[in-house]
C-alpha cells in the first residue's frame, strides 16, 4: 500500500503555506508596486505627449506669429518706400517750382537791367548828340528843348525797329 512520509505532507503544506504568505505579503505588494509603476510611467508618458502637444502648437503659434510679423514688417518697409517716395517727388517738384521761380525773376531783373540799359544809352546817345550838333552849330543851344527832340527822336527809332 501506500506508504505516507509525513515529511513529505508536512513539506507540502509548508509549501502550500509559503505560496499563500508569499501571495500575500509579497506578490500581491510587489504586483501592486509594479501596478503604480507601470500607471505613473504610462502617466509620464501621457503627461509628457499632452506636453509635445502643447509645445507643438505653440512652436506653430510663434511660427504663425513670426510670419505675421514678418509681413507687418514687409508691409511697413513697403509703405515707408512709398512714403519716402511720394516726399522725393513733392521735394523735386518744390525745388522745381523754386528754380523756376528763380529762372523767372531773374529773366525780371535782366529785362529790367536791358531796359534801364537802353535808357541810358538813349540818355547818353542824346547828351552826346546834343553836344555834337552844338559844336557844329557853335552857339548854345537851350539843353533841355534838344533833350526832348532827341528823346523822341530815339523814341520813334526804337518804336520803328520793334
Amino acid at each position: 500500500m501506500l506508504n505516507l512520509n509525513w515529511q513529505i505532507i508536512w513539506a507540502f503544506v509548508n509549501i502550500i503555506i509559503l505560496v499563500v504568505l508569499l501571495k500575500k505579503f509579497l506578490f500581491k505588494p510587489v504586483t501592486d508596486m509594479m501596478e503604480k509603476r507601470t500607471k505613473m510611467i504610462e502617466d509620464s508618458f501621457a503627461e509628457a505627449k499632452a506636453k509635445n502637444e502643447e509645445a507643438q502648437a505653440l512652436k506653430e503659434q510663434y511660427e504663425a506669429s513670426l510670419a505675421e510679423a514678418e509681413e507687418e514688417a514687409a508691409r511697413l518697409i513697403r509703405s515707408a518706400r512709398q512714403t519716402a517716395a511720394h516726399q522725393t517727388d513733392e521735394m523735386l517738384a518744390a525745388a522745381q517750382a523754386e528754380a523756376h521761380q528763380l529762372v523767372e525773376k531773374a529773366q525780371q531783373e535782366i529785362d529790367r537791367q536791358r531796359r534801364k540799359a537802353m535808357q541810358d544809352v538813349r540818355e547818353s546817345a542824346a547828351e552826346l548828340a546834343v553836344m555834337a550838333a552844338a559844336q557844329m552849330l557853335h552857339k548854345e543851344a537851350d539843353t533841355e528843348e534838344n533833350h526832348q527832340l532827341v528823346e523822341q527822336f530815339l523814341k520813334e527809332q526804337v518804336n520803328g525797329h520793334e
